[in-house]
């Protein structure tokens, strides 16, 4: 809360309290279903003009999606991603997406596959809600450390985050700076464009050293690797990197490794923190046997790690988020 983590004598309370009433249910609850009303209580408890409420997988069925209307609503680029939950098509994805869509709130959708929009729009003309489609963005510049934009009538915007489809992203932002502004928030300017030069994203193209650079991204199915490969693309077009790679066993590991593979010297494989995870050797026979690129099976992220800085040149970790917060809580302290 105002940029604050909270505290762990809150969070212990807020956890008994809720574990208690739990206690009375028929079923039980999820870590996520409770942690969510741990949320409502401490938000609503310490007074917040505004929650910022992300849904765990979907929307439809997601514990999030008890709350009133709210001022809006936001989709993001939708992917194929937890099929086995939501369906094997963007369509169908999209469908459980639209469940958040409630009358009376406005929706601000990010431009994408044609048939997805048509589910979108389908459920806001049902429910009677104001619909915003985002346009393209103008990228004017930029490099590891950010990059200058246009959208709409704002222009040359300095964005912090660096990665190319961050300026999509901030095009959602600025909509709904502008939907909120329409409902009678007091939001301005200055506060826009100091928000957008100072925001971070920690694991997401993240640099966590310059000099070797090591990039960390959090890129861990195929729509995020693309996304990697084209801010690679944009930032260090001439460069070959060590990739430090971990997956889990049910992603498409094989996409993922041909769209990274133009930017790749050499991969050093390792296994995720994870029962879910994808052994590393059998990732790094996969390279050899797919690519014919020089590959080390770490086997550990620490190992991989190690292995990674004694190349002394530019790394890149990607591939699972259940080795993002390890390798950074290593790295930073060196930086």
């Amino acid at each position: 809360m105002n940029g604050a983590p909270i505290s762990d004598e809150d969070f212990c309370a807020l956890a008994e309290e809720v574990q208690a009433a739990a206690s009375g249910l028929s079923e039980s609850l999820s870590e996520f279903e409770c942690l969510t009303a741990m949320g409502f209580l401490h938000f609503i408890r310490k007074g917040c003009d505004i929650v910022v409420l992300e849904v765990g997988m979907g929307g439809r069925l997601d514990s999030t999606n008890v709350i009133p209307p709210p001022e809006a609503v936001v989709i993001t680029r939708l992917s194929l991603e937890h099929t086995a939950f939501l369906g094997d098509t963007l369509e169908k994805i999209a469908a459980e997406k639209a469940g958040v869509i409630k009358p009376g709130a406005p929706v601000i959708l990010c431009a994408q596959n044609p048939e997805a929009e048509a589910v979108i729009h389908n459920k806001c003309a049902a429910c009677g809600c104001h619909l915003l489609v985002t346009e393209e963005t103008v990228r004017r510049s930029g490099d590891l450390f950010g990059q200058r934009m246009d959208y709409r009538d704002r222009k040359n915007l300095f964005l912090k985050l660096p990665g190319v489809y961050q300026c999509r992203n901030a095009a959602a932002v600025l909509d709904t700076v502008d939907i909120l502004r329409s409902r009678g928030w007091s939001i301005s300017e200055e506060a826009v464009e100091t928000g957008l030069a100072n925001v971070t994203w920690p694991g997401r193209f993240e640099v966590l050293r310059r000099s070797p650079l090591f990039l960390l991204d959090g890129a861990h199915n195929l729509d995020g690797v693309q996304a990697l490969a084209d801010s690679l693309a944009a930032c260090l077009p001439e460069t070959r990197l060590t990739f430090l790679m971990g997956v889990m066993a049910d992603k498409d590991h094989r996409a993922m490794l041909d769209a990274i593979a133009p930017f790749a010297a050499r991969f050093i494989t390792v296994t995720p923190d994870s029962p879910r995870a994808l052994a590393s050797s059998m990732l790094a026979e996969e390279i050899q046997n797919r690519l014919g690129l020089p590959v080390r099976d770490a086997g550990t992220v620490e190992a991989g790690l190690i292995l990674a800085l004694a190349e002394n040149g530019p790394v890149c970790a990607f591939g699972s988020l259940y080795q993002t917060a390890q390798i950074r809580s290593a790295l930073l302290p060196m930086a």
